[in-house]
């Protein structure tokens, strides 16, 4: 999501009349509904919590302490584009994507204290 305001801003007495247009341009991709790619950018901030994970369902679970041995090794390149594939669940990846303008309109005291208007720091308006 991007946008851009262009406008003008005029003193009338002890007003300021801000009028202009904002433009807005979106650019998604709908993919992966039920956020398996989510899960997995997880997994690969910390790996170990899969193994984590499957050691606790298996205590929990009666079956025993999950897996044992050395720590899973995912190779990402290897399994990349299936996992794409798999976690779009037979659908279609299609872009979703928007262009709108909106007018805007106020007016407001130019005494901030009367206005109750905070500039961020540093700018004056």
């Amino acid at each position: 999501m991007q946008g851009q305001f262009d406008g003008t801003v005029m003193e009338i007495g002890d007003m300021l009349r801000i009028e202009g247009t904002a433009s807005f341009s979106f650019l998604d991709r709908f993919t992966d509904p039920v956020d398996l790619r989510a899960f997995s950018a997880s997994l690969r901030e910390s790996p170990d919590r899969l193994w984590r994970l499957l050691q606790h369902v298996g205590a929990f679970a009666g079956i025993g302490e999950g897996p044992q041995g050395p720590e899973l090794e995912i190779d990402e390149d290897d399994v990349s584009r299936i996992f794409m594939f798999v976690s779009e669940l037979g659908g279609t990846a299609y872009p979703i994507t928007g262009d709108w303008k909106a007018g805007f309109l106020a007016q407001v005291f130019n005494d901030r204290a009367k206005s109750h208007y905070t500039a961020p720091q540093g700018q004056t308006r």
